[in-house]
């Protein structure tokens, strides 16, 4: 029984603060001590505990996703250079959650900085630096330690009028009647002299002391004693130093003003309070969020913003110890990002030494040798790399850092090319490097570069990815090297295919991501010419040859494609055996959760990716380990290669594999056309496209040598003319202009170079046809068809046949007929069109048109409606609209229930605060493939940062789904696809104004 009670008390007591500390709108002055004591305990413990713990381990989760790229300078902050932080925003979004609680129920806490400082690091880590940013300038506004100091004052001020309100009702006395008179009045009777001195003695000695209570502060200097003779009575009854006292009698006018000055400048003593909060368990988070809102700025490039805090942090004596270290860091960063590597050194040089964590100053030590590189100090490069093999407990950064500092030595000249190059062929050896091969074979050919020797860094480089590595950033570097190589030494096709695989392993963030593609988009078409002139040249040299040169040639071409079958043989297997199991999605009775390891499958992910970021995508097989072994995909390949016998070929399969070859003279003359377009196209190409003139005039030259009077001769002769020009080669220039002058002199390149003006009158022209088309296009979405008609009609007369317009003028008849004479003429015309104008976008829209007027649907339609079909100049672009996202679903057997509960657990996991509602609608007749609508965005950014995380994980936002296309489109945009009742005029679109 007395326990039973003891336990009853406790719980009473407990429930003491709940009872009599809900009241969570009152200011902090007005809340008592167990009120401030429940507030702050349920605030820290509950709600910032719990979102503090989800913060951590998403970072933690974070980090460990992250794959170092040891061929640029390493990140300070590796979680914040991972490219899809998508998996931890579930976790991120209900650590905001709960401290926006913590703010809402528990504001008079000690906790409610802490909980914005946190808010503001979700936002951040989820890449949303804009909304991080408006949360911590509202901290920074909020929390600062003046506001503080005002707000406290201020509730000290309003405490105090509370209390004399309190009090005055107790205190006043009654009015005295009109008839009675004070007694005061009385006592100012005048009396002798003799009384009133003797009152005046008395009085001095029972008076106490006034400065008492007092006696340590020094009187202010503003205040001056009333009379001569109560300072005479003061100084009897607290006699003070003389010095004192004149000091104090007679002060300057300056002084005076001077120590009023330094009065207000230290009012607002916010470190006064910080530290006091300090002492009490709590330190204030102000500069923390300070230090914040400066990453956010240095993420958003706002330079001066960034650079502003960060000083005026370096330059306060009152920031805390705990800031200073993060703050050189940070410092170091603003630098990095800048591309300012120098500035960045004393900045590193003191986080290492305020650092206590070992591995941290390893990865430290290895930045500050990669930027000495970079600066070209290569003996000071080794001094850092040497260091980061002392510290760090990471074989990944210690090799690496042993690579870096064999390249620096070389650079510095401690060593030789040849001693390097040993040192490097020795770590080969080493059976510990069998996992680092491509990074010591990069570093072989960067070696060979240096020499310059370039066949041998091709070999390297190719020996690099030979190596079987499965780290994707340096298969890009290796495929970059090789791809600059070929470039650089004209081999365009080669070059082409080492940039297309270069952009399958290289992240869009890497910063030549854009120079890359630029590179592969210039030589697609060149490396097409190209092959295509290598074979219609060798087809027509097989078809000069005897029939056992035929058969020889055969073989060859049966060897080769072969090789290539086993190869892609080679790599379905290695692909086959690297997949995961299939994680089984069915559901059966509730049970409770096991407690075994495997049947997390959290865990089994963070322990799959811990092992293939140590040792790579490797199969599950026994003795992995091994240098030597034959094992089950080895014995798979060798019975693949088996089946490849040399054996003789029959006539029927060597004509299969030559059935290319060119037989009769309209063949030859097929193949030889195909030659004559790929040479023109490449001349045009080679100077549009590369700038390179002289490979313009030799393709051209080439072309007219080996074909005389080709279909593309007047047109490759004026090329050469201005390719000669432009190089200053005036002998070949004056050549090439007199054939095109005497053969062709009515042409319109020999009246271009006749006359200087030509040029300008023919874009003159071509401009008068874009403001006619454009004037008739107005016209016809005001409706007035009949003028558009008679335009229509004087453009017949009034402009060439053909010209660069004349698919669009076709297309504007057609929907003029459609609107004036309906559907027979409309149907008519665009059929003319598609006949006429073959490889446009008009053919293209007519035929988009014709069927989706062959479904029943636009026989009735409005004027209106057939404006608008088949031109996408109805849409707008407006960045700043609402926007939403729509996904059109393709495949027939997903049920629209299904795909709506899909992308609402998407949501829940990614999108939990963002609110998003989902819709379905129909366009057209055809119900069977419905279109889900995803609203609202606050405008394009945000649309589109939806549409990205989207791309991102297609596999898990319609787990199962491929066939599905996705859009982003304002609110105005949107009703216009409604109207026109397609996405086709649409997707192109939103394929030229938000994605190029």
């Amino acid at each position: 029984m007395p326990v039973n009670n003891f336990t009853r008390i406790l719980l009473v007591l407990a429930s003491f603060p709940i009872f009599f500390g809900c009241t969570v709108q009152k200011k902090k002055s007005e809340v008592s001590a167990v009120k401030k004591f429940y507030h702050n305990t349920t605030a820290r413990y509950n709600g910032y505990f719990n979102a503090d713990v989800l913060l951590t381990e998403s970072l933690a989760t974070i980090e460990d996703s992250y794959v170092d790229n040891y061929n640029k300078i390493l990140s300070l902050y590796p979680w914040m250079d991972a490219e899809n932080v998508d998996g931890q925003k579930g976790a991120l979004d209900e650590a905001a959650k709960k401290v926006s609680v913590v703010v809402n129920l528990h504001r008079v806490s000690d906790w409610t900085d802490d909980s914005y400082l946190l808010l503001g690091k979700t936002q951040f880590i989820k890449k949303s630096y804009e909304d991080a940013q408006q949360t911590f300038e509202f901290m920074q506004a909020e929390f600062s330690p003046s506001e503080v100091a005002k707000k406290n004052k201020k509730d000290a001020q309003e405490a105090k009028k509370k209390k004399r309100k309190k009090a005055s009702p107790s205190k006043r006395k009654k009015k005295p009647s009109p008839s009675s008179k004070p007694k005061k009045k009385k006592k100012k009777k005048p009396a002798s002299p003799n009384s009133s001195k003797k009152k005046k003695k008395k009085k001095s000695v029972k008076r106490p002391n006034p400065y008492g209570k007092k006696k340590k502060r020094k009187p202010s200097p503003s205040k001056k004693s009333s009379t001569k003779k109560s300072n005479e009575k003061d100084k009897v009854a607290d006699p003070e130093p003389k010095e004192e006292k004149t000091k104090e009698s007679k002060p300057s006018t300056s002084k005076k003003e001077t120590e009023e000055k330094k009065k207000k400048d230290e009012e607002p003593s916010a470190y006064e309070i910080e530290e006091a909060q300090k002492r009490a368990n709590h330190r204030p988070v102000w500069q923390d969020g300070r230090l914040w809102l400066a990453k956010t700025y240095i993420q958003r490039e706002m330079w001066s913003e960034a650079a502003y805090i960060l000083e005026s942090l370096s330059n306060d004596p009152r920031t805390f110890r705990e800031i200073k270290k993060e703050l050189s860091k940070t410092q170091a960063q603003y630098f990095i990002s800048q591309r300012e590597y120098g500035n960045a050194i004393e900045h590193l040089e003191k986080t290492i030494s305020l650092s206590k964590e070992r591995q941290e100053k390893a990865r430290l030590n290895y930045i500050l040798g990669q930027i000495q590189q970079r600066l070209d100090n290569t003996s000071q490069a080794v001094a850092y790399f040497q260091e980061t093999q002392k510290l760090s407990n990471d074989y990944d950064l210690a090799f690496s850092a042993k690579l870096q500092q064999e390249q620096s030595g070389m650079l510095s000249g401690e060593k030789t090319a040849e001693q390097t190059l040993k040192s490097l062929g020795r770590m080969l050896k080493d059976d510990k490097n069998l996992d680092y091969k491509d990074q010591i074979y990069f570093a072989m050919g960067k070696i060979a570069l240096d020499q310059p020797d370039d066949p041998a860094a091709i070999q390297f480089f190719k020996q690099s990815l030979n190596a079987g590595s499965t780290n994707p950033y340096q298969q890009a570097e290796s495929y970059l090297a090789l791809a600059y190589l070929y470039n650089d030494d004209e081999d365009f096709v080669n070059a082409k295919n080492y940039f297309d695989s270069t952009l399958t392993v290289l992240p869009k963030t890497d910063e030549r991501y854009e120079n890359v593609t630029a590179y592969q988009t210039n030589l697609k078409d060149i490396a097409k010419n190209i092959e295509t002139i290598r074979l219609q040249d060798s087809l027509l040299r097989i078809s000069l040859m005897s029939k056992e040169e035929r058969r020889t040639v055969a073989y060859k071409i049966k060897k080769e494609r072969d090789s290539l079958a086993l190869a892609k043989a080679t790599s379905t297997i290695n692909r086959s055996r690297n997949v995961p199991a299939p994680t089984s999605t069915r559901r059966g009775p509730s049970v409770a959760p096991s407690t075994f390891f495997a049947y997390n499958d959290r865990s089994m992910k963070k322990g799959r990716r811990d092992f293939e970021r140590k040792y790579g995508d490797r199969a599950l097989e026994d003795n992995w380990r091994r240098s030597q072994r034959v094992n089950a995909s080895q014995t798979e390949l060798l019975d693949i290669a088996t089946t490849v016998e040399e054996k003789e070929l029959t006539v029927e399969e060597i004509d299969k594999l030559l059935r290319d070859v060119p037989g009769s003279p309209q063949e030859v003359k097929k193949a030889e056309g195909k030659i004559i377009d790929a040479m023109f196209t490449l001349g045009s190409l080679y100077r549009d496209r590369l700038e390179r003139n002289d490979l313009s005039a030799e393709i051209l030259e080439q072309l007219a040598d080996r074909f005389p009077t080709n279909k593309h001769e007047v047109e490759s002769w004026y090329m050469m003319y201005l390719a000669y020009d432009d190089m200053g080669k005036t002998p070949r220039r004056d050549y090439w202009k007199n054939r095109l002058q005497e053969n062709y002199a009515n042409s319109l390149f020999a009246q271009s170079i006749g006359d200087p003006d030509f040029l300008a009158k023919a874009q003159k022209k071509k401009n008068e046809i874009s403001n006619y088309y454009n004037d008739t296009y107005a016209l016809f979405a005001a409706n007035k068809y009949s003028q558009v008609s008679e335009r229509l009609m004087d453009a017949n007369t009034r402009f060439p046949k053909k010209h660069d317009l004349s698919a669009k003028f076709a297309l504007l008849n057609a929907m003029t007929l459609g609107n004036i004479q309906g559907k027979e003429a409309y149907v008519s015309a665009l059929k003319d069109l598609i006949a006429k104008y073959p490889n446009t976008e008009e053919q293209i829209r007519s035929r988009e048109i014709l069927r989706l007027l062959g479904e029943g649907k636009v026989a009735g339609v409005q004027n209106k409606t057939l404006a608008s079909t088949g031109s996408n100049s109805a849409f707008n672009k407006n960045a700043a609209e609402v926007h939403y996202f729509i996904v059109a679903l393709k495949d027939p057997d997903l049920k629209l229930s299904e795909a709506k509960t899909r992308i609402s657990n998407y949501h829940s996991e990614f999108h939990k605060l963002d609110r998003l509602r989902i819709s379905n609608i129909y366009l057209g007749a055809d119900t069977s493939t419905p279109i889900l609508v995803i609203r609202r965005f606050k405008n394009e950014g945000k649309a589109m940062e939806y549409y990205e995380g989207v791309e991102r994980n297609r596999g898990i936002y319609l787990e199962g789904v491929e066939s599905f296309e996705t859009f982003a489109l304002s609110q105005s945009n949107y009703r216009q696809v409604l109207k026109q009742k397609s996405l086709v005029a649409y997707k192109e679109f939103f394929q030229s104004n938000y994605l190029e």
